[in-house]
């Protein structure tokens, strides 16, 4: 049972026909993939804890479970990653690049699941042997 009148929307089978905003329509979207998902810490970090409360309340979960694993997340955005591209770089003695977003992205899957910690010498430690031979 859902409460929340953009969840409810977000369950009905509707064209756009209706006067939404744009951030209403982006969220009954999200809401309407993370219903695809499952709710985990990966997701909630993805759609957030509120999108995450209403989707978790559409599929009759607890919902203080889902907020307990949004607080306990280590990392909130990229932006909270204790190591820059530029270091990343660094790192591996190489120019910025395309493969810097690779290594963010199986860095932060990583911290988000608690198989790395977010700390710079972890970070670098983990970039060196998984990605030092890099060429």
């Amino acid at each position: 049972m859902c409460d929340d009148i953009i969840g409810i929307w977000s369950q009905l089978d509707l064209s756009y026909e209706y006067p939404f905003t744009k951030l209403e329509k982006k969220t009954m979207k999200d809401i309407k993939k993370m219903l695809q998902e499952d709710i985990n810490p990966e997701s909630i970090y993805k759609y957030g804890l509120y999108i995450s409360t209403v989707v978790g309340s559409i599929k009759r979960m607890d919902l203080e479970k889902i907020n307990q694993i949004y607080h306990e997340l280590p990392i909130y955005s990229k932006k909270d990653i204790a190591i820059t591209p530029n270091e990343i770089a660094d790192s591996l003695k190489r120019k910025p690049g395309n493969y810097i977003s690779e290594i963010i992205n199986d860095i932060e899957s990583l911290i988000i699941n608690k198989k790395l910690s977010n700390t710079k010498k972890d970070l670098l430690k983990y970039i060196g042997d998984n990605y030092g031979n890099i060429q």
